[in-house]
C-alpha cells in the first residue's frame, strides 16, 4: 500500500491521503503559515525545525521551490540533519541527510 501511495504522489496525485492522514498538498498548506512566520523574522539567524521525515521532505520541496512530487528525491534517515541557508531571497541546501552526529554515539 505504501509503495502504491508513494508512486501516486511521485506521479503527481498529491491530494491522495494515506490511511486517514493528510495528503502532501494538505501538509504543505499547513506548513506555509509557519514558513511565512520564519521569513518575517530577519533578526533570527538560526532556526531549528524538527519533524517527521515525510513532512520534512515536503518542507524541503517548498523551501527549495520544487514540485512536491519530487519529495522522494531527498534521501532521509531518522534523526538526520538538513542545513539550509537563506540568501538572496532563496534557500540553498547546504547539508542533506547528514547522520555524522549519530556515528559518534557509542
Amino acid at each position: 500500500y505504501y509503495k502504491y501511495v508513494s508512486a501516486e504522489w511521485a506521479s503527481g496525485n498529491l491530494d491522495l491521503q494515506i490511511g486517514g492522514g493528510e495528503s502532501p498538498n494538505q501538509v504543505a498548506a499547513r506548513q506555509i503559515p509557519i514558513l511565512e512566520l520564519m521569513l518575517s523574522r530577519p533578526d533570527e539567524k538560526q532556526i531549528l525545525v524538527c519533524m517527521h521525515g515525510r513532512a520534512m521532505r515536503i518542507l524541503l520541496c517548498k523551501l527549495l521551490q520544487l514540485d512536491l512530487k519530487l519529495m522522494d528525491t531527498f534521501p532521509h534517515h531518522n534523526l538526520c540533519l538538513y542545513i539550509l541557508r537563506w540568501e538572496n531571497e532563496a534557500f540553498e541546501l547546504v547539508k542533506s541527510n547528514d547522520i555524522s552526529h549519530l556515528e559518534s554515539i557509542n
